[in-house]
C-alpha cells in the first residue's frame, strides 16, 4: 500500500469482432470494465459472449423502460433460518432486468447505467 490505495485496477476483457466497429469495441469494453468494478476491488471480468454493446441511448430506453414499466422480477434465496427457532432471520434478494424481447439482462451494467441515470432509486 505505498499510495495508499486499496482500489487500484480493474480489468474488462472482450473478444474482438473483426467485422464491427471500433465504437462498438469501446462501448463492450466499457461495460465489462464497469462489471468488473462492480465485482469488487482489484477484479476483472472477461466477457465470453459476442453480445454487440448497447450504446448509451439504447441503455437509457432499456433502463426507463424496464423500471417504468416493471420489467424486471425480484426472486428471494439463500435464506438464512435460526436454528433453535426455525425463524426467517434473512433472506437475500435477486433481481433480473428484461429487455422488449424479454430476454434477460446483465445486472451490473443495468445497475451501473441506473445509477449514471439517477433511476437506481426507483429500483431501490
Amino acid at each position: 500500500m505505498r499510495y495508499s490505495k486499496s482500489d487500484l485496477a480493474h480489468i474488462g476483457v472482450v473478444p474482438v469482432d473483426p467485422i464491427g466497429t471500433l465504437e462498438n469495441l469501446l462501448e463492450s469494453s466499457y461495460e465489462t470494465y464497469n462489471q468488473a468494478r462492480l465485482i469488487g476491488v482489484n477484479c476483472y471480468n472477461i466477457r465470453s459472449d459476442k453480445n454487440i454493446a448497447r450504446d448509451i441511448g439504447t441503455w437509457k430506453q432499456l433502463v426507463f423502460n424496464c423500471l417504468d414499466n416493471g420489467d424486471y422480477s425480484l426472486s428471494y434465496v439463500g435464506q438464512i433460518i435460526r436454528f433453535q427457532t426455525g425463524q426467517l432471520i434473512m433472506e437475500e434478494a435477486i433481481i433480473q432486468a428484461h429487455d422488449q424481447k424479454g430476454k434477460i439482462v446483465a445486472i451490473g451494467p443495468f445497475v451501473s447505467m441506473a445509477e449514471k441515470l439517477a433511476k437506481i432509486i426507483d429500483l431501490d
